[in-house]
């Protein structure tokens, strides 16, 4: 399942969104336009999903008042709703994809849903307004051989606290689910908000910044799973090198980017660290330590196992290209794309040689109006772009001189 569509309000540095995503999305811009926001969106539910609502203000930005936009302040809610696979539209026959339960004497299988959660705000604090999760499928009675479209809700609206223990639809609360706790994190909502629950907290989104993680060194102990900012990828590659069939799609994927790799492999030093290491087409039988490996090498080592090795339904990069020659740039343009056929892909950039190398379709422009608000429009979509491109201008062309 992928995000079909992103609706926004009072977040961030925007006012208000209303965007239709697709497989691969690249959010282009200029510095402080706002795309690393948008991500925060997608951050965000995931915290939501992971930690409950009030860590995830924290650590989005430390106090609500950073979170909504500091110009709208208290003027409006913040609102976001998310749009997964086919929403609530029937997709016309029962999807392929794999996720079902049963439901009582009902089995289902899904094919669609949204998620809604709006704040109301004070002066410096915040309370849930309204939430509400809808999912669509094809539900199958324990009698019947047919299965049947059908769309199932849980919905809540404020005032509810402590003392106002019962939902609007009848669902039971507890006296600990206060107006700061989100039905993601309610148990006693069972199968469908930990449907929803599961697929937030796979969200990644990945950030190998310059310097400071991108090292190849790793400490021996540490999650399986990639970090965000992988500074756990000596040990992830460690583990994914032990076997051969992995171990060869990795050395066959590094190649496409990195032709002069040869072998792959990581030693383990000073006690409780890992080190990895390549053998480089020139540098015969030895191996050559991260130490001595250029900071784009290690960064695109994590970048093959983010996209291919990681258990993902939706994958956001910010600035993947940063440090990466042009010729990579081209190559890992068509990996993603090829990825995202599988994977939803987001990415991030300021760079025109990745739009050089992206469809014009998956384009979107994220720039600030003249009141300093985030908008996002889709530069495809426009009858003023296709006429320049029409007269062999590039799309990056476009973005450099800023006439998008």
């Amino acid at each position: 399942m992928k995000i079909s569509r992103l609706q926004v309000q009072n977040f961030k540095s925007f006012d208000t969104v209303d965007v239709e995503l697709g497989d691969f999305n690249v959010l282009i811009g200029a510095n402080a336009s706002g795309k690393s926001n948008f991500l925060s969106i997608l951050t965000f539910l995931r915290d939501i999903a992971r930690d409950g609502l009030k860590d995830a203000v924290s650590m989005q930005s430390g106090e609500i008042e950073l979170l909504r936009n500091v110009q709208l302040g208290r003027e409006r809610p913040t609102e976001i709703r998310v749009e997964v696979g086919h929403g609530l539209d029937d997709p016309g026959s029962v999807p392929d994809f794999d996720w079902g339960a049963g439901v009582g004497p009902d089995s289902v299988k899904l094919s669609g849903f949204y998620y809604e959660i709006g704040l109301r705000h004070e002066e410096s604090d915040f309370r849930i307004g309204r939430e509400e999760a809808t999912w669509a499928g094809y539900f199958q009675k324990e009698s019947s051989d047919q299965r049947v479209f059908d769309v199932q809700s849980n919905s809540r609206e404020s005032p509810y606290s402590e003392w106002d223990s019962h939902s609007p639809n009848g669902t039971l609360f507890t006296s600990s689910e206060d107006s700061k706790t989100s039905l993601l994190q309610v148990e006693s909502h069972g199968l469908w908000t930990t449907f929803t629950r599961e697929v937030f907290s796979s969200l990644r989104i990945f950030d190998f910044g310059t310097g400071r993680f991108d090292t190849g060194i790793s400490s021996q102990k540490g999650k399986s799973q990639l970090e965000e900012n992988g500074q756990n990828v000596a040990l992830v590659l460690r583990n994914l090198l032990k076997n051969p069939e992995r171990r060869r799609k990795f050395l066959n994927l590094a190649t496409v980017l990195l032709p002069f790799v040869e072998d792959a492999d990581v030693d383990r030093f000073a006690g409780e660290s890992l080190l990895m290491k390549l053998q480089e087409a020139h540098s015969g039988d030895r191996y050559l330590p991260a130490s001595l490996l250029s900071e784009g090498t290690v960064k695109v080592v994590s970048l093959i196992i983010a996209l291919y090795f990681e258990n993902i339904w939706v994958g956001a990069f910010e600035e993947p290209a940063t440090s990466l020659h042009p010729k990579l740039i081209s190559q890992l343009m068509q990996m993603m794309t090829e990825v995202s056929e599988e994977k939803q892909i987001f990415i991030t950039t300021h760079n025109p040689e990745v739009i050089k190398h992206v469809d014009l379709g998956d384009v979107y422009l994220v720039s600030r109006d003249d009141d300093g608000f985030s908008q996002i429009s889709k530069p495809g979509d426009k009858t003023e772009v296709r006429t320049f491109l029409k007269n062999d201008l590039g799309i990056d062309d476009l973005f450099v001189q800023n006439l998008l």
